[in-house]
């Protein structure tokens, strides 16, 4: 899938236009074919036929269904940080951060602590105005959504998988401009081994979209961006 922009995206959200099948997440960071659906629980699955490569045009995709199947049309959501991620320690814990810091978008994956709370690099240089966060493995938690125009900066959050009102949990969050606080154990219950895919944005991060039907193995394109759609 290519976009008139060539621009090699390290975030690809993926969702059928025409079928009710799951939306579909990858990201440079975790590397290819590597899963994580927006509107269920489930944990990071391995597709193999999903997306292949990023590219300097676009993505690659294989033949699976929610990402290529013949005559059906899809929306792709297509964002750039800082390419397959590097170590981060500004917070109390190691993390792997893709940045865009022009952009204003990171995506951060570590390793969350058996219980407590714990602070994590996000590498933007300000301090976020949204982020999500999900379990990769063996958790499968809800995806968690938290933002400035919330309630509360410490204690709101809303779940993106479900229909739920905001919900709170005292001194669950707090950000700053070098890393973003979470208390794992009032919200996710994580063990060590459990591992957290995390996006941030600042708010003038920009997006491209990409919508694309597919048509007897062939895929046609039209690329639409706009900038801070927070």
């Amino acid at each position: 899938v290519s976009q008139s922009r060539y621009i090699q995206p390290d975030f690809v959200w993926v969702k059928s236009r025409s079928a009710a099948t799951d939306h579909a997440l990858y990201d440079a960071v975790r590397g290819v074919q590597l899963q994580l659906e927006s509107n269920t629980t489930g944990a990071e699955t391995t597709e193999t036929t999903g997306l292949t490569a990023f590219t300097s045009s676009g993505f690659t995709t294989g033949a699976l269904a929610q990402m290529n199947t013949n005559t059906a049309t899809y929306v792709a959501w297509e964002w750039k940080a800082g390419g397959a991620g590097v170590t981060n320690t500004s917070g109390s814990i190691t993390s792997t951060v893709s940045a865009n810091t022009s952009a204003g978008f990171s995506v951060v994956t570590f390793t969350a602590p058996a219980s407590g709370s714990a602070s994590i690099g996000h590498g933007l240089g300000v301090t976020p105005a949204m982020f999500v966060i999900k379990s990769r493995s063996p958790n499968t938690s809800t995806w968690v959504l938290w933002h400035t125009s919330l309630a509360s900066s410490t204690d709101s959050y809303l779940n993106l998988n479900n229909t739920n009102a905001v919900a709170t949990s005292a001194g669950i969050w707090s950000c700053t401009t070098s890393n973003f606080r979470c208390d794992f154990f009032k919200r996710f219950f994580l063990p060590t081994f459990t591992f957290i895919l995390k996006h941030l944005f600042q708010i003038t991060f920009k997006q491209f979209f990409s919508v694309f039907e597919v048509s007897n193995g062939c895929i046609s394109t039209t690329l639409n961006a706009c900038k801070g759609f927070i």
